[in-house]
């Protein structure tokens, strides 16, 4: 691949140092690798295979936004790059426009926490893919940027370990501190409380000698302060050096660490004790029982440093016998190699860049396919489940029938888009729908239930209008990952069979739907049991994991360390604001008599918008204080799913997601797609919508959550079991589109 890393300095810096080692990754997988930025002490670092190009510098100042906008414009045109990686706010707002222009793939990196205003909002660009260096990064680009999780890989700072290696054999009375970063307003207080307590550690360790690394605004008042220590203790204790290149010579002669994020990482790989203290946080002393990745190693959501914690600490490191600071400073070596080396960065970061042009290539195939497969379902409601299902069902599709170009009928187009990848078509706009089906070969349905006229006869009209039409159009229906009913009018019966006769493939996800079908005059020939393609959702990675009952499951007055409950709620009682329906406190007094039984917290998930209210009215009547989330992805959701005791469930995909977790789930029947998924997985059958009898609850979920452990086995066999129908299914369309 030929790449341009674009930043916006290379003074020192973390970010500006990522640049430079990532370069010099790429290079020896053997890319082709330009850095443009408008230069910097680290410029010199840059290995020989590296090719560097000046760039005007980058500031919002209008002359320089149009300077660097041409230089860049002019540098995408001629060089002939496939992947254009931006690492800075500017740069990555002027790559943006030109990297569509010229063809270029498009990837963005987020270093830090940054403020969001609208103005900035619109002025950010995250690229076709994005890269966030810690978890909290990422959380924020979701929660205020709007990126979605699923375009957002976390790949930490990479350290080049051959180069910030352990020194050899320390003196046994060497007491020296070291800190680096900028000296800037945001990352100058540790400086400042390490000038603090140096007259303290003068007093206790004789020989102790502090060196304070780093430029900038900052460093001159640090400088000073420095100097008036000195002056009182009567000797050179604490020394501001500046900037510095040979940060690997000074690692090697210092015996504790003090800092935060890539300078801390660095020291790490170097083999010295390290005490995480930074601007936003004070994380402690590195070791196996505190490894604070999510944050970069910043101490993000800690408390704030004092002088108090930070002299606790060094004295604790400092009366440490040599081979005591050792042993601490090889697990934090090999924790590096482990999982921050510069080697297994640039990997993960060429992966990302493959992805990125692999999408690209097939973007260009299916723009030249002559097929169209427009897919109709409850899309762009922002409901968890049938975001899986479309999610699988497009996956599935890609990889078996990439040919085919697929387009889907949302009621969000933008957002479904930019979370899919498709083209999306308002649902709404008749003038689009007609459009996309004169054009289409092939129409699916589904998945879900959408063939019921329970919850509106408005919904089933809307389906079979879209269906009848797409046959009009000559196109070949295929209903894909169904459920069926209830349906209780007469009419409606006759015309879901009538359109059952005229699909070319009718997949169902349950055996009572097939059953149905005799009812409904229907040969049950035509029909295939499959399962729901939402059970194909896989759980997001442990960090993530961690990272999310990290920042919201909060212990609870009933709860134990890693000890849940996963819950999910949807509104089937009466909503009359005066006289609140009995099975309102019935189902929030079972709820609590459930997580105080399991000594558990209960974790709230919000499956689909319109359930937020509902439940938040039952957390107001709980003792337990419960956790509810934000709005997860299914794979978040299966994750946190697979760290809990028992799932309590009224949507449908709640128990789906448990499936796939692994975790044995109590159902409650508001309606009868619960009992029929329970009946298909071999779980107990769900207790009545109403809960006449909340104990009956309690027990069913209290006896799950106990008898976890025997029922992980069967549930696994199930669970490969109903993925593999489910995957059947989508392999079995992907056939009819590769045979027409």
């Amino acid at each position: 691949m030929n790449i341009l890393l674009c930043t916006a300095s290379l003074e020192y810096g973390g970010a500006e140092t990522h640049v430079c080692e990532l370069a010099s990754g790429l290079v020896a997988l053997g890319h082709r690798v330009t850095v443009a930025s408008p230069g910097g002490a680290l410029a010199a670092s840059l290995s020989g295979e590296v090719k560097h190009i000046r760039l005007p510098r980058f500031s919002r100042r209008l002359r320089d936004l149009i300077r660097s906008s041409r230089a860049i414009r002019k540098l995408l045109r001629r060089g002939g790059y496939n992947i254009v990686h931006a690492h800075a706010r500017l740069p990555a707002y002027i790559c943006r426009k030109y990297t569509k222009k010229y063809g270029c793939g498009f990837v963005v990196t987020a270093h830090a926490l940054f403020k969001m205003t609208p103005a900035l909002r619109r002025l950010s660009a995250w690229g076709e893919r994005t890269i966030a260096v810690s978890e909290d990064i990422k959380q924020l680009l979701v929660e205020e940027c709007g990126v979605y999780p699923g375009h957002i890989t976390v790949i930490p700072n990479g350290i080049d370990t051959r180069r910030f290696a352990p020194r050899g054999a320390a003196a046994p009375l060497a007491r020296r501190i070291l800190f680096v970063s900028r000296m800037d307003p945001d990352c100058s207080l540790t400086a400042q409380l390490l000038c603090r307590i140096a007259g303290r550690l003068s007093g206790e360790f004789p020989d102790v000698k502090i060196t304070l690394v780093g430029g900038g605004s900052e460093y001159e008042r640090i400088r000073a302060l420095a100097e008036g220590v000195n002056t009182v203790l009567g000797r050179a204790v604490v020394e501001a050096v500046g900037a510095r290149g040979d940060i690997e010579r000074l690692l090697s002669e210092a015996d504790v660490f003090v800092g935060v994020s890539r300078a801390a990482l660095e020291a790490a790989s170097a083999g010295l004790p390290v005490i995480l203290c930074g601007n936003e946080g004070y994380a402690g002393i590195l070791s196996e029982d505190n490894i604070p990745a999510h944050s970069n190693f910043c101490g993000r959501g800690c408390p704030l440093p004092d002088a108090e914690t930070l002299h606790r600490d060094l004295r604790r490191i400092l009366l440490m016998s040599p081979e005591e600071r050792q042993e601490l400073g090889n697990f934090g070596r090999e924790y590096v190699i482990a999982h921050n080396s510069s080697d297994l960065t640039a990997r993960s970061v060429a992966g990302v860049y493959e992805a990125v042009l692999y999408n690209r290539q097939k973007n260009r195939k299916i723009g030249r396919a002559q097929r169209v497969a427009v897919i109709c379902g409850y899309y762009g409601f922002g409901n968890a489940g049938d975001n899986a299902i479309l999610d699988s069902m497009l996956t599935g599709l890609q990889k078996y029938s990439p040919q085919v170009r697929p387009v889907v009928l949302s009621a969000n187009t933008k957002v479904c888009a930019k979370r899919f990848g498709v083209r999306c078509v308002s649902r709404t706009n008749p003038l689009a729908v007609f459009c996309a089906l004169r054009r289409a070969s092939y129409f699916i349905l589904g998945g879900g239930t959408l063939l019921q006229d329970a919850t509106s006869p408005r919904s089933l009209r809307y389906y079979l209008t879209v269906s009848r039409l797409a046959l009009f159009f000559g196109c070949r229906l295929v209903i894909a990952g169904s459920g069926l009913g209830p349906l209780y009018g007469g009419r409606s019966r006759l015309r879901v069979a009538a359109l059952l006769r005229r699909a070319v493939f009718v997949g169902l996800r349950e055996p009572t739907a097939h059953d149905m079908l005799r009812s409904l005059k229907v040969s049950p020939r035509r029909a295939s049991v499959y399962a729901d393609l939402g059970i194909l959702t896989l759980p997001a990675s442990e960090e993530r994991v961690n990272f999310l009952l990290t920042k919201y499951a909060e212990k609870g007055s009933a709860g134990g360390k890693d000890r849940y409950v996963g819950i999910s709620l949807r509104r089937v009682f009466s909503r009359h604001p005066r006289r609140p329906d009995p099975a309102y406190f019935r189902l929030a007094s079972a709820l609590d008599e459930i997580c105080d039984t399991c000594r558990a917290l209960p974790l709230f998930f919000v499956l689909a918008p319109e359930d937020r209210k509902f439940t938040m009215e039952i957390i107001a009547r709980m003792k337990n204080p419960g956790v509810i989330f934000p709005c997860l992805t299914p794979s978040e959701i299966t994750g946190i799913l697979s760290r809990c005791l028992v799932a309590v469930g009224m949507r449908l995909h709640m128990l789906v997601f448990a499936l796939a977790a692994g975790l044995p789930a109590a159902g409650i029947a508001c309606d009868p797609k619960i009992g029929a998924f329970l009946d298909y997985a071999g779980l107990p059958p769900p207790v009545p919508a109403g809960l006449p009898a909340p104990g009956e609850l309690v027990s069913l979920a209290a006896g799950l959550a106990e008898a976890r452990e025997e029922y992980a086995p069967r549930l696994a066999v199930r669970y490969k079991e109903l993925a593999g129908l489910a995957d059947a299914e989508i392999r079995a369309i992907a056939e009819i589109f590769n045979g027409y």
